[in-house]
């Protein structure tokens, strides 16, 4: 009789959660389904309902213990596709593939559990066995954008670009809306500049920035612009930062690019601003003060958090350009500034501030295995930054002209021209 009433009441506790629902009272909603479940632990469907709801706040480890019970307790499609899609989401993709597998064997051919399962496979790396399922969807739904995006992204990664290309042309003619048709088309972009370069071509640092990201990556004093190698972190001397800083001039002015503002990032950064107001004849300002309609240039010298450059960019005009002598955060974000001088395992540092102690020395190229990593103790040059842009300036006029100077400007301007700021 005990256990009739709490099941009683564990019906009422659920059926009142559902109107919660309904009504918008989410908080609500979800008190109801923790009491629901307190009454009558055997109760599945109240389980699973909980579970939405700790998703929904993004508590995605209590959603997988609500939605385990629930399979525990029921064995049903239901659970397990909940199951499988909070574990996705934590990319605990081979148990999340197991949970799909089990929908299929209980809903044959059920095209949900057949997406979901195609999408745990691409979280695995298991290329191959998402576009076979994927290529099946795209057949039998093909009004749905998600199906060829998805295959489409299976291809990039098998490396067969031109199917990849002709899915995600496909996918971004099927988007409803904009904010879905932005990851399509940064997915056909790669897929379109993969397809400039030869299928046997081994491709090094500058090629992999620009067919993955779109961006820029011209060097410095240790390169020739164009066989840029992986620096483990890089130690700017004034001959290098110059070095650097011409060869952006070089193709600033193939690229026809007329400034209104430069812009430095932070305070370290200054004096590359300045140095290239010089350069480039173009005043510097304070974020906030171009317009809408200007054309601005952002500079910063060590990047060290992608957070820093999002902020900036986003009180900045449509029409800025962002160039950073070096990134570290490469393998973190996909935040990145439309041209680089080099990208860095770890934090670099300028010639007038060394935050880091850890050091590199730099040697020839034929003899990389043997550099060495020395320390070097923190300093801060604390000379105005007009100074230290003059010594920028002084080591710039003192270089020879790059024989290759227009080979790497040719590289981005006719060999390469799929360049992220102009597709934006």
């Amino acid at each position: 009789m005990l256990n009739e009433f709490r099941r009683y009441q564990a019906s009422a506790h659920f059926e009142r959660g559902r109107q919660f629902e309904r009504s918008g009272r989410l908080e609500d909603a979800m008190a109801e389904f923790k009491n629901a479940v307190e009454a009558d632990p055997s109760y599945a469907a109240a389980h699973n309902a909980l579970g939405h709801h700790y998703r929904r706040k993004g508590l995605l480890t209590k959603a997988t213990e609500e939605f385990r019970m629930a399979v525990k307790l029921a064995q049903d499609y239901e659970s397990y596709f909940n199951l499988g899609k909070a574990l996705f989401e934590l990319d605990r993709h081979s148990e999340a593939r197991e949970a799909f597998q089990r929908c299929l064997a209980l809903n044959p051919g059920d095209p949900s559990a057949r997406y979901e399962l195609a999408c745990a496979n691409y979280g695995l790396g298991d290329y191959h066995a998402a576009a076979k399922e994927m290529d099946d969807l795209v057949a039998l739904f093909p009004e749905d954008w998600e199906f060829p995006y998805v295959l489409g992204s299976c291809y990039l990664r098998l490396g067969q670009y031109g199917q990849a290309e002709r899915q995600l042309r496909r996918a971004l003619a099927l988007a409803q809306t904009e904010e879905d048709s932005w990851p399509i088309g940064d997915a056909l972009s790669v897929a379109q500049r993969a397809q400039e370069f030869a299928l046997e071509q081994t491709l090094g640092v500058k090629d992999r920035l620009y067919q993955d990201h779109g961006i820029v990556c011209l060097g410095t004093g240790h390169d020739d612009g164009l066989q840029i190698p992986e620096y483990f972190l890089y130690n700017f001397a004034y001959q290098d930062v110059a070095i650097t800083l011409r060869r952006f001039q070089n193709l600033a002015e193939a690229f026809g690019w007329g400034f209104d503002a430069i812009i430095s990032l932070d305070t370290e950064s200054v004096p590359l601003a300045l140095a290239l107001s010089e350069m480039l004849d173009t005043p510097t300002c304070e974020i906030g003060e171009p317009h809408d309609d200007q054309f601005v240039l952002l500079v910063f010298g060590i990047g060290r958090t992608p957070e820093l450059l999002q902020v900036a960019m986003e009180r900045l005009p449509d029409m800025t350009i962002s160039f950073g002598l070096s990134v570290s955060w490469l393998s973190q974000s996909d935040i990145l500034p439309d041209v680089i001088g080099v990208a860095t395992q770890e934090e670099s540092s300028l010639p007038w501030r060394r935050v880091t102690p850890l050091s590199r020395q730099h040697v020839p190229d034929d003899e990389q295995e043997r550099r060495a990593i020395v320390l070097k103790p923190p300093y801060e040059d604390t000379r105005a930054p007009d100074k230290i842009a003059a010594d920028i300036l002084r080591a710039l006029h003192s270089l020879p002209w790059e024989r290759n100077w227009r080979e790497q400007v040719d590289y981005y301007n006719k060999e390469h021209p799929r360049l992220r700021f102009f597709e934006g």
